[in-house]
């Protein structure tokens, strides 16, 4: 990142010419197509601030061990710096000055590159909605729980039934076959996060459940907008 320049190329739109701003000696004014002033000033001096039509640039001349060294522009943008191979003095023309001030300018912001993922269509949330009201395929050796499959046999007392266990314990797997032999239609709801179980538990309510007036038709438009109910559900531990 190079330090602010002593001397600055400002573009003029009104007279349509460049003025250079210099600390050690009057302004001059640069007219395009006439570069040798131009040349002859950059031939004594290794930076500049250059403030285009196009854009702006710190401009600055890097040394070699071998020859009198290459021209460099840099661009600073949201704290980002670019930097453009100018090359030696005769080609750093006015003309190379902006079009690189314009390439640099119009160059997109590392903010705008890392956009954001585009947001699931509502095709896309219905077929993942399915997989989620759907029970897996049972695994071919299974153990059987039968106090667990007896115990949720209770369900059918109760609106909505919660098993609740720490994570790998079988939960879906115990679900999925009790759902297999009861062959009783209840929907079923993956593990998840609270917050995103009831959401699917209202996309459930609403799919499968008419609609509703009094105090249940206010649990139901609850559920719809993913809140859970003020009352607990029958929960079920294993």
């Amino acid at each position: 990142m190079p330090k602010p320049a002593a001397h600055t190329l400002l573009w003029s739109a009104q007279s349509k010419t460049y003025t250079l701003l210099c600390s050690d000696s009057p302004p001059q004014s640069l007219v395009p197509g006439n570069e040798e002033p131009w040349v002859a000033w950059l031939t004594t001096h290794s930076s500049f601030s250059f403030q285009g039509q196009s854009g702006h640039l710190n401009v600055l001349k890097e040394s070699r061990q071998r020859g009198a060294g290459y021209w460099y522009a840099y661009h600073t943008k949201e704290s980002h710096t670019r930097k453009r191979y100018l090359g030696p003095t005769a080609m750093v023309t006015l003309a190379l000055l902006e079009q690189v001030a314009q390439e640099l300018s119009s160059s997109p912001s590392p903010s705008s590159l890392a956009q954001a993922p585009p947001a699931p269509s509502s095709e896309q949330k219905g077929v993942l909605l399915s997989t989620k009201l759907s029970p897996p395929r049972l695994p071919i050796s299974l153990v059987e729980r039968s106090r667990l499959l007896s115990e949720l046999d209770a369900v059918h007392t109760h609106p909505l039934t919660l098993v609740s266990a720490s994570a790998g314990s079988g939960k879906t797997t115990l679900l999925s076959a009790w759902a297999a032999s009861s062959r009783q239609g209840e929907d079923l709801l993956s593990p998840g996060s609270r917050l995103r179980r009831w959401t699917m538990t209202g996309h459930c309510s609403t799919a499968y459940l008419p609609a509703q007036g009094g105090e249940d038709g206010s649990r139901h438009a609850a559920l719809a907008r993913g809140s859970p109910p003020l009352d607990h559900p029958n929960e079920l531990a294993q």
